[in-house]
């Protein structure tokens, strides 16, 4: 359960640090409001967020696939352990939307919950981010 925690509160303390990097670096980046066109400006705000949001999927989903390699937890159900069923379910668990054929058990349910909630902060994160370097409102 130690080593559980730990690798969890690892990730958990690298995805609030590279989104608030991102999130930083995006201010710095954005140009006026006044001088450019509120389309063009919010459409690659979201790209770059939806970017952010990529590399946090690809943290859980590797910290998934550690747990299941060092036999914290497992899945039930047809989990096949390939990139594309660790990204899924750490796509699923992230958005905490919770869809899957498989389930987590043992320690990856702990991993799961905690990706659900930083995925839900994250996101939360960004949208008053975007709503506040866009101002709220068309120019």
């Amino acid at each position: 359960m130690i080593a559980a925690f730990l690798i969890v509160a690892f990730l958990v303390v690298v995805v609030i640090t590279w989104h608030f990097w991102c999130i930083q670096g995006l201010y710095k980046i954005m140009p006026d409001n006044r001088h450019h066109s509120h389309f063009l400006r919010s459409i690659s705000v979201l790209i770059l967020l939806f970017g952010v949001h990529l590399v946090e999927i690809l943290w859980f989903t590797a910290g998934l696939y550690i747990m299941n390699l060092v036999k914290l937890g497992s899945f039930s159900g047809k989990f096949d352990q390939t990139f594309q069923d660790y990204f899924y379910f750490s796509t699923v668990s992230y958005s905490t939307l919770g869809l899957s054929s498989f389930n987590p058990v043992g320690h990856m349910k702990l991993m799961t919950g905690i990706v659900s909630l930083t995925g839900f902060v994250m996101l939360t994160w960004s949208a008053s981010f975007f709503y506040n370097l866009t101002g709220g409102r068309r120019n």
